[in-house]
C-alpha cells in the first residue's frame, strides 16, 4: 500500500482550532444567563428616562388636567401592550434574553402602576367615583401599589389587613377600571415575572466550591453584589419615604434607609448562606452557613415590624 506524502500526512494530523475553523460550542451549552451587573446597567439607563417621561406628563397637569389624564391613559395602554407583546414574543423566550425580559417587566410594570394610579386620580378630580382623603400624587401612588400587591400576592394584603390605601372605587365604572387593571396585571405582569424568574433560575451563576473552599471567603466575594443592591436601595428608599410621607422629605428617606438596611442585609445574608449550604462541602462550612441563615432571618424579624409600621401597612 503506497505511503502518503509527508506534507499530506502532517496536514491530516493538524487540528483546525483557530479562527473560523474553531470547534463551535455544543448545542446544549448554557447561554450566559441573568447577571445582576447587566441588569443594573440596563436599569441605570432606562429608569431615569422613565422618571423623565412621568415627570413631563405630570407637569402637563399644571397646564390642563385632561391632557395629563389622556397621556397617562395612553401610557397605561402602551405598557400593557408591551407586556402582552412579550408574552407572544419568541425571541425573548430564547436563552440569553433573561436580562432583557426581566428589565422590560420592571420598566413596563413601573409605567403601568404609575399611569394607572395617576389616571385614577385625575378621574377622581374630574368625575369622582372614588373615596379618598386627599388628591396628592404620592398618596394616589399608594392606590396603584395596593392594587399591584393585591394582584401579584393573590389578595394577601386584604387577607392580612395591610391597609396599604384607603382609596376605594364606589361607582360601577371606577370599580370596572380597577378590575381591568388587576386582571391585566395577573395575566401579563405575573406571567412575565414567572417566566423571567425561570430564566434567572436556569442560568444564574451558581456557587463553585472549587473557587471557594471556605464559607468566609465565599461571603467576602459576594460583598460586591451587596454593594450593587445597596446602591439601588437609595432611589427605592426615596420613593418609599415619599409614599409613606405623602411627599418628598429627607427625614422619611433617612428613616427608610435606617429601617430598611438591616432588612437588605438580612435578606442577602440568608440567601447567600442558603446557597452556600447546598453548594459547599465540609461540616464547618455547613454550620457557618446555617449560622448565616439564622442571623439573616433574625435581622429580618427584628426590623420588619418597625418598617411596616413606618410605611403604614398596619
Amino acid at each position: 500500500m503506497p505511503e502518503q506524502p509527508a506534507s499530506e500526512h502532517v496536514a491530516n494530523e493538524q487540528p483546525a482550532l483557530s479562527g473560523s475553523d474553531a470547534i463551535p460550542p455544543k448545542p446544549g451549552a448554557p447561554a450566559p444567563g441573568f447577571q445582576l451587573r447587566d441588569f443594573s446597567v440596563y436599569l441605570s439607563v432606562h429608569i431615569p428616562i422613565a422618571f423623565l417621561v412621568l415627570g413631563l406628563i405630570e407637569s402637563l397637569g399644571l397646564v390642563w388636567r385632561p391632557i395629563a389624564g389622556a397621556f397617562y391613559l395612553i401610557l397605561l395602554a402602551a405598557s400593557l401592550f408591551i407586556l402582552l407583546g412579550m408574552s407572544l414574543s419568541k425571541e425573548l423566550a430564547k436563552p440569553g434574553q433573561e436580562v432583557t425580559a426581566v428589565s422590560v417587566v420592571v420598566v413596563a410594570g413601573l409605567f403601568a402602576v404609575v399611569s394607572f394610579s395617576q389616571f385614577s386620580r385625575y378621574l377622581y378630580l374630574w368625575r369622582g367615583g372614588f373615596t379618598a382623603s386627599q388628591s396628592g400624587y404620592w398618596h394616589w401612588l399608594r392606590f396603584g401599589i395596593a392594587n399591584l400587591l393585591e394582584s401579584i400576592l393573590f389578595d394577601i394584603p386584604a387577607i392580612y389587613n395591610w391597609n396599604v390605601t384607603e382609596i376605594l372605587g364606589v361607582k360601577f365604572w371606577s370599580r370596572t377600571l380597577v378590575f381591568i387593571f388587576r386582571t391585566s396585571i395577573e395575566f401579563l405582569i405575573v406571567a412575565q415575572s414567572i417566566r423571567a424568574i425561570g430564566f434567572a433560575r436556569r442560568t444564574w451563576g451558581s456557587v463553585r466550591s472549587s473557587q471557594h473552599n471556605h464559607y468566609i471567603g465565599l461571603m467576602l466575594s459576594k460583598l460586591g453584589w451587596l454593594l450593587v443592591i445597596a446602591i439601588w436601595a437609595i432611589p427605592l428608599a426615596v420613593s418609599i419615604g415619599a409614599i409613606a410621607n405623602d411627599g418628598l422629605a429627607l427625614d422619611s428617606t433617612l428613616t427608610v434607609l435606617k429601617l430598611g438596611s438591616p432588612l437588605i442585609l438580612g435578606g442577602w445574608l440568608a440567601w447567600e448562606s442558603f446557597r452556600a449550604f447546598f453548594s459547599m462541602n465540609g461540616i464547618w462550612n455547613r454550620i457557618m452557613a446555617l449560622g448565616g441563615i439564622a442571623l439573616g432571618v433574625w435581622l429580618i424579624r427584628a426590623n420588619w415590624p418597625m418598617f411596616i409600621a413606618f410605611v403604614r401597612l398596619e
